[in-house]
């Protein structure tokens, strides 16, 4: 986290929200003056990126001391009111039922081990009429499957070692990516179907299949030959409505 440039977190982030409102007919106006979670918040980056673009209150809590205090740090710096962060698990959220309007998720559920128990907090604490936006890595295909046989290669070389080689190699600030993708402990992939019939069964009164992303990363690609066969599931992406 602490190698993150600044125009990443502060500037990339809310041009990746507003890419993903308004590419998929929502517009800001769904998190402007209303109270937001942001479960599994990491180092902030997202949690500035909602107070910035007017929530009234945006809380980020993530089990990570280092992310929080990272994210306390450049909030502070920023001289932001209506943002603070918090430790916490998100699958025994500290919060009453129905505490917030929006409810922001993006890769995290499926690092817990608890999947089933992390989305019955997120619409716990969601209030009814609330909207919310989640994103979960999906399952199957080459992409998905040779991820889980690097993670077991990646076992056998240290991190510091595999991030000083990308240093080396140039990658950009978003390296972080691969070590989360190689080392983090616990890394579920989900079937469509599966969270689809989960989030029916929680009774959600909308659940919308984001289409567009703002940026050619993995989505299902069902328009492009073998996206099946390729990319599996692909992204699972939704906005959801309580």
């Amino acid at each position: 986290w602490k190698k993150l440039n600044d125009d990443y977190v502060n500037n990339e982030s809310k041009n990746v929200l507003s890419n993903l409102f308004e590419k998929n007919n929502h517009n800001l106006s769904l998190i402007k003056g209303k109270t937001v979670l942001d479960m599994g918040c990491g180092s902030g980056r997202f949690t500035i990126a909602l107070a910035q673009l007017g929530a009234k209150m945006v809380t980020g809590i993530d089990l990570g001391k280092t992310g929080i205090t990272i994210g306390q740090k450049v909030s502070e710096n920023l001289k932001l009111k209506n943002i603070k962060f918090l430790e916490g698990n998100v699958t025994s959220l500290p919060f009453e039922n129905e505490s917030f309007d929006f409810v922001f998720s993006k890769g995290v559920l499926h690092h817990t081990g608890d999947l089933e128990k992390g989305l019955d907090e997120y619409y716990r604490v969601l209030k009814k009429d609330g909207k919310g936006f989640l994103y979960l890595y999906g399952s199957g295909g080459l992409f998905w499957n040779s991820r889980i046989r690097m993670r077991e290669v990646m076992k056998s070389i240290p991190m510091s070692y595999a991030i000083n080689v990308l240093n080396i190699l140039g990658m950009p600030s978003k390296r972080y990516v691969f070590a989360d993708s190689w080392y983090v402990p616990i890394e579920e992939h989900v079937e469509r179907q599966r969270l689809e019939d989960y989030l029916t069964s929680q009774n959600y009164s909308k659940i919308e299949e984001v289409q567009h992303t703002g940026s050619d990363n993995i989505n299902s690609m069902s328009n492009q030959p073998y996206s099946k066969e390729l990319w599996g599931d692909g992204e699972l992406r939704y906005f959801l409505t309580k």
